[in-house]
């Protein structure tokens, strides 16, 4: 099984792919990456967010704040210097998933 050296770094790049397809909150890109991953991957938020602030001190991310009824929530969006980035490193995921299929199991991302 080949390991991904930066943990970090993969679920950064998580990140940037699920956002690739519009703005999401914290919670919705958790749920976007166990739904692409036909839940082998659970993104924990103790991992998220601190992955998510250092996206946006990057610039790679721009969050902007919603209210909605009671409560208010961070969307996050891609920015626009990311896209050549993601096309290159769009393999590395794509390997990362079908790793985590050969082994027949759930993957929980800790990161810390």
């Amino acid at each position: 099984m080949a390991r991904t050296e930066n943990p970090q770094a993969a679920l950064e790049l998580l990140i940037l792919k699920t956002l690739s397809a519009g703005p999401n909150h914290g919670f919705g890109i958790a749920l976007k990456i166990e739904e692409s991953s036909s839940a082998l991957l659970r993104v924990e938020e103790g991992s998220l967010y601190p992955a998510l602030h250092r996206l946006e001190k990057a610039g790679f991310v721009e969050a902007e704040w919603q209210v909605t009824g009671n409560s208010r929530r961070a969307v996050c969006a891609i920015s626009s210097r990311v896209c050549c980035f993601l096309r290159s490193r769009r393999p590395v995921g794509v390997a990362m998933q079908e790793d985590y299929r050969r082994q027949d199991f759930t993957a929980t991302v800790f990161l810390w």
